[in-house]
């Protein structure tokens, strides 16, 4: 990758990490509410707000993914090959973008998306939203540490 190609895709992944940073805030301040467990309309937006964040990560991931190798997985599974592939080291092309750990993290709040997008008419249950809201805030740290360590690569480059 030229370094200009580099400076755009650092450029692009800062972008995203504020609006990563603005769904995590937004999650924790919605947790922090008082009636965080009992008000149907507030989970929805706790549940909101997992769903958003994740989208976020998979769209730089995406960024990134297409930017060093051209294009991202495609099929019913390219969401969790995308999360793989990130996790590849791949000698003269670029070092792995995830960590395993980080890959795990994403792939549990990647099932809460999952079944955010196909349960329609669902009331959310306290424990299955507050766990959603576990794995997500667990995800935030270790995939900011691996953008930073991958900031450091392109502007290095």
């Amino acid at each position: 990758m030229d370094s200009a190609a580099a400076t755009i895709l650092a450029a692009a992944i800062a972008a995203d990490r504020v609006t990563l940073a603005r769904r995590i805030d937004a999650l924790r301040e919605a947790r922090a509410r008082p009636a965080w467990g009992d008000d149907d309309a507030l989970n929805d937006h706790v549940a909101t707000c997992i769903h958003h964040w994740y989208g976020a990560a998979e769209s730089v991931l995406e960024r990134v993914v297409r930017a060093f190798e051209g294009s991202v997985p495609a099929g019913e599974r390219w969401h969790n090959e995308l999360l793989d592939q990130a996790a590849l080291e791949l000698p003269g092309i670029r070092a792995a973008v995830l960590r395993d750990p980080t890959r795990d993290a994403l792939r549990k709040v990647l099932a809460f998306r999952h079944f955010f997008r196909h349960a329609y008419a669902v009331s959310w249950e306290r424990d299955r939203l507050e766990l959603a809201v576990a794995d997500c805030l667990s995800a935030a740290p270790l995939l900011d540490a691996d953008l930073d360590a991958l900031l450091a690569r392109l502007t290095a480059a």
